[in-house]
């Protein structure tokens, strides 16, 4: 399923906050923002994810062991991805056909 909301980050408004949720749990979610935006929303994730990766033209992107974040720069819109690490085997279960069980 899939939870959109208008919201505020840091005080910059968003365009829409996006979550994705797999079976009942959280996996990916995304926020836009307006162009003009695009410093401080990378200001803001380098203030807290240090320096992106080096060497893609296309985003930014941070990784680390919880998941990955990639800022795209549009010719009106900053979009930024999260996903965390385990979305791609959940993906990946759900197209199987497996189903998550909590011992």
């Amino acid at each position: 399923g899939c939870v959109s909301h208008e919201e505020k980050l840091d005080g910059t408004a968003t365009r829409e906050i996006r979550l994705h949720f797999l079976n009942g749990r959280l996996y990916q979610f995304s926020l836009s923002a307006e162009v003009q935006h695009y410093d401080a929303v990378v200001a803001t994730l380098q203030k807290r994810n240090g320096a992106p990766r080096a060497g893609d033209a296309e985003a930014l992107r941070w990784q680390n062991e919880a998941g990955s974040i990639a800022a795209y720069r549009g010719k009106d819109l900053v979009y930024v991805n999260f996903e965390l690490g385990s979305y791609a085997d959940a993906v990946r279960r759900k197209r199987e056909g497996q189903t998550l069980e909590c011992n």
